[in-house]
This record gives structure tokens, sequence and C-alpha cells, in this order.
């Protein structure tokens, strides 16, 4: 299955699914599950699959990039550089070590 990116330009993200994001995304999709069946039985409204999540509180360790440039050109070359390489090979490293032996 396809897992892709909701920010522009969309892309392919599957080969970035670790364990851990396996196991986040497959929850969200039980829960999503759960809630329009229960919306489809008349036991929940429809406003029930607009809540506001609460992932800031659910999750322990988040990362959030904050990025400004100058111009589009010098965003797009930085994003490219640092974010979708760099960054991303960092935090798989740190998962795939975190799953062999464990977090610290």
């Amino acid at each position: 299955m396809p897992v892709i990116t909701p920010a522009y330009p969309s892309m392919c993200a599957t080969h970035n699914v670790t364990r851990s994001t396996l196991e986040v995304i497959t929850s969200e999709f039980s829960r999503a599950t759960d809630v329009s069946e229960r919306i489809m039985k008349g036991k929940l409204p429809w406003s029930a699959l607009f809540v506001k999540h609460d992932f800031f509180l659910r999750y322990k360790y988040y990362l959030a990039i904050i990025a400004a440039s100058k111009s589009a050109e010098t965003q797009v070359k930085w994003y490219a550089v640092l974010c979708s390489s760099a960054l991303s090979h960092d935090v798989t490293g740190k998962v795939l070590l975190n799953q062999k032996f464990g977090s610290s």
C-alpha cells in the first residue's frame, strides 16, 4: 500500500515506514474503522469524524521542524538536502537502533 505524504509535493513515503510508524498507522486505521462503523450504525454523529486530535498528548516524543528562507528556491534546496535526506536517515537510524537494542 502506498503511503503518500500530505504536503506538496506529494510523494510515496513507503520506504520511510518503520515498525513504530506502522503501528501508529495501523492503530489510526482501526480507530477510523471503529468511528465510521459507529456513525453508520447511528451510535455517533457525523461530527465525530472531525473531533480535535490528541497527537501531542498521545505520543511522548515527536519532531517538529520550522524553517524559513528568503526565497522559495533556497527553501526547496534546504528541504531537499536536510529534511528529506540527512534528517530522514538520522531519525530512521535512531528508530532502528531503538528497535534492536531498546530505548535508553
